[in-house]
């Protein structure tokens, strides 16, 4: 088959693709598939690169990476990690990233994201900024963070829409202004933290999502059910800590949608 000969390689970050498959309206889940159901589309792969994949992850030095399928469990990108993960154990699931659609649609749409991506300006980052959301201290341990988020969530909207307003904040730390998920604020006060005046264009309200927060951390929970991924298992492949990836992943999102910040309830505020 033609099409296999441009097979895509996603190289691009996950919230970049996945916001361009929101974008496109293209339905996509998070999985864990047995490796005897998944079905290579690739017949060749390069065993130096294999073997090395299996020395960084039986050393603990890497994880077995998300691999991106089709509606058939048909390998779109990540055929080393599937060889790697077959010879290490037959037996075992690996996760995956089922786009719900054909493989050969499922090539081209990864494929055309990854052209978009490549032919982004991209700004150069400082790598204590990947993952730094700069929670204030004690956001979630705050007695506000008993009570839920959404506990009357409105109607779900296919975009939810933000609004211009004025917030207070109160934050224990300097801001930082390049933090790339932002600096995050409580909303209600406490002893010892400062008190900020936010302005925002666009602010999204996670009430307005529809989406009913009830667990103790707010941004965990949102970015699960938001983001429609497995974050748990995504930052522990990734070696990055739960609340920070999930909040990276949150600001990649919103930002992309054109918000400036989001309000969890009456709890936290995350401000770009």
């Amino acid at each position: 088959m033609d099409e296999i000969r441009f097979l895509p390689q996603v190289s691009a970050p996950f919230v970049h693709v996945l916001k361009g498959l929101d974008d496109h309206g293209i339905p996509y889940e998070n999985v864990s598939v047995p490796l005897s159901d998944l079905k290579p589309l690739q017949g060749i792969v390069d065993f130096d690169k294999v073997n090395s994949m299996i020395s960084s992850i039986s050393s603990g030095e890497d994880s077995l990476k998300t691999i991106w399928v089709s509606q058939d469990n048909e390998i779109l990108d990540g055929h080393h990690r599937y060889v790697a993960a077959m010879k290490m154990n037959p037996e075992n699931s690996i996760s995956c990233m089922r786009l719900k659609v054909p493989h050969k649609d499922g090539i081209r749409i990864l494929n055309k994201l990854g052209d978009l991506y490549d032919a982004q300006e991209k700004p150069t980052l400082q790598p204590q900024d990947e993952m730094s959301p700069e929670l204030p201290h004690e956001p979630i341990e705050s007695p506000a963070a008993s009570v839920p988020v959404d506990a009357e969530p409105a109607a779900t909207e296919e975009t939810p829409k933000g609004g211009t307003i004025t917030m207070t904040g109160y934050r224990d730390k300097p801001v930082k202004e390049k933090a790339l998920s932002g600096n995050f604020f409580l909303l209600q006060a406490k002893e010892g933290f400062d008190k900020y005046e936010i302005d925002f264009d666009n602010l999204l309200d996670t009430h307005t999502t529809g989406l009913s927060l009830n667990q103790t951390n707010p941004i965990v929970e949102f970015c699960k059910q938001w983001c429609k991924l497995d974050v748990d298992e995504l930052a522990h492949k990734h070696g990055v800590p739960v609340d920070k990836y999930a909040a990276k992943m949150i600001a990649d999102k919103a930002k992309g949608m054109g918000y400036d910040g989001i309000k969890y309830g009456d709890i936290i505020l995350q401000a770009f």
